[in-house]
C-alpha cells in the first residue's frame, strides 16, 4: 500500500518535457496572434495615410472645381491669359462673372505644388497654396472645350453646333508615408461653367 501511494505521489505534477512542450505551443500561438495583429495595425496605418492624402487632394480639387463652375474661362478678348505665374509649368485662369477678379491656378513643376494667384480689380493680389506642405503634385493638366469663347461675337459657328464651355481637370497628388513609400491619388473631372454669358 505504501508503495502504491508513493507511485501516485510521484505523478502529481507535470514533467519537465511536458512543461517545455506546453510552453513551445504557447509561444508559437502567441507569435502567430501577435504577427496577425501587427499586420492589421500596419494595414490600418497605410490606409490612414492614404485617407489623409485623399482628403487633402479632394479639398484642393474641390476648390478648383468650384472655381470652374462659377467662373468664365475666357477674358474680355475671348482667350486665356498666360504668364501670370512666374514659375509655373502650367496655369489656368478663371474670371469672375463681372470681370473684377481673376483667379489663376498655377502648377510649379519644380516645387511640385499648386497654388492660386488672385488679382482683384487689376491691383490687389494674393497667393496661397492649394495643399499641405507634405503633399506634392506630380502632374496638372487642364483642357478647355471649346478653345474659343462660344459667347463671343467672333465665335465660328461653321460646325453647326453650339458648345457650352467645359473644363477638364486632371491632377496627380502624392505623399510619402512613414515607410518611405510614395502614395498617389489621381483625380479627374469635367466641369461645365454655370456662367452663361
Amino acid at each position: 500500500m505504501n508503495e502504491k501511494l508513493r507511485r501516485l505521489g510521484a505523478r502529481d505534477g507535470f514533467s519537465l518535457i511536458e512543461m517545455l512542450v506546453a510552453m513551445a505551443i504557447f509561444v508559437l500561438f502567441t507569435g502567430l496572434i501577435l504577427n496577425s495583429y501587427l499586420g492589421v495595425v500596419r494595414g490600418l496605418r497605410v490606409a490612414e495615410e492614404y485617407r489623409v492624402l485623399y482628403s487633402e487632394a479632394r479639398h484642393s480639387f474641390e476648390v478648383m472645381t468650384d472655381l470652374a463652375r462659377n467662373s468664365r474661362y475666357y477674358n474680355e478678348d475671348g482667350v486665356q491669359d498666360g504668364g501670370v505665374c512666374s514659375d509655373a509649368a502650367d496655369e489656368f485662369s478663371f474670371y469672375a462673372k463681372d470681370g473684377s477678379k481673376r483667379s489663376t491656378v498655377c502648377y510649379s513643376g519644380a516645387a511640385e505644388k499648386l497654388y492660386i494667384h488672385e488679382k482683384v480689380s487689376g491691383e490687389v493680389f494674393s497667393e496661397y497654396d492649394l495643399h499641405a506642405e507634405n503633399v506634392f503634385v506630380k502632374d496638372f493638366e487642364v483642357y478647355v472645350t471649346p478653345s474659343e469663347n462660344p459667347y463671343g461675337k467672333d465665335y465660328n459657328f461653321s460646325l453647326g453646333t453650339y458648345f457650352h464651355p467645359k473644363v477638364t481637370l486632371v491632377v496627380i497628388f502624392a505623399r510619402e508615408n512613414a515607410q518611405g513609400v510614395v502614395n498617389e491619388v489621381k483625380l479627374q473631372t469635367s466641369v461645365s461653367s454655370r456662367v452663361y454669358n
